[in-house]
């Protein structure tokens, strides 16, 4: 009983996450059509939606898009939007990252 009040307390004292305003991120506008700003995961785990509300995903720019259509996008990336330039991500690994619509 001791050790659940214990846990109980350290948990109430973690402040809590960042809600919406860190959900929110910019990007340039490229010619792919989608608007800023973007919200993080919008739709579910790796899928986000530009202003508009059209939901788009981080792919891997070198790997072509008609290889797996419609594959789950992968939510353990994290890409920092315009990181190699215009419309052009950089996730944790270095690789190169575009946006392609979930359409």
């Amino acid at each position: 009983m001791r050790k659940a009040l214990c846990a109980l307390v350290l948990l109430a004292s973690i402040p809590p996450c960042r809600g919406e305003e860190n959900r929110t991120y910019q990007f340039g506008v490229s010619g792919d059509g989608f608007l800023p700003p973007a919200r993080r995961d919008a739709y579910g785990p790796g899928l986000d939606s530009d202003a508009t509300g059209r939901p788009f995903y981080w792919a891997p720019r070198d790997e072509p898009s008609t290889m797996m259509p419609h594959a789950a996008p992968d939510p353990t990336l994290r890409v920092k939007p315009d990181g190699y330039g215009l419309g052009v991500g950089r996730d944790q690994y270095g690789r190169p990252m575009e946006r392609r619509g979930w359409d």
